[in-house]
C-alpha cells in the first residue's frame, strides 16, 4: 500500500457468510475498504473450464485483479496450498 493512501480490500472463498464476516471486520480495522466478493460479483470472470464451478474463486478474484492491474493480458502465478 502507498502511504496515505487505503487499500481496497477483496474477501473470497468458498463460504460466502464467512467472507462477508470476514470483510466486515476488516472494515472495522479501518485499513481501506474490504468487500466480500462472491462467484456472482459481475466483475468476476467466468473460467473457460471443462468443470467451472470448480474453478476456486480465489483463482477468479486473482484474474480480475490481474486484468485491472495490467489493463491486458496477464500471467498469474498462484501458488496455494490446496
Amino acid at each position: 500500500m502507498l502511504k496515505g493512501q487505503k487499500a481496497l480490500i477483496a474477501v473470497c472463498g468458498s463460504n460466502p457468510a464467512k467472507a462477508q464476516d470476514l470483510a466486515w471486520e476488516l472494515n472495522r480495522l479501518k485499513l481501506g475498504e474490504a468487500l466480500a466478493i462472491d462467484s456472482k460479483h459481475p466483475g468476476v470472470p467466468w473460467p473457460k473450464v471443462s468443470q467451472p464451478e470448480r474453478a476456486g474463486m480465489d483463482r477468479r478474484v486473482q484474474a480480475l485483479a490481474a486484468s485491472r492491474l495490467a489493463q491486458g493480458p496477464a500471467v498469474i502465478v498462484s501458488c496455494g496450498t490446496a
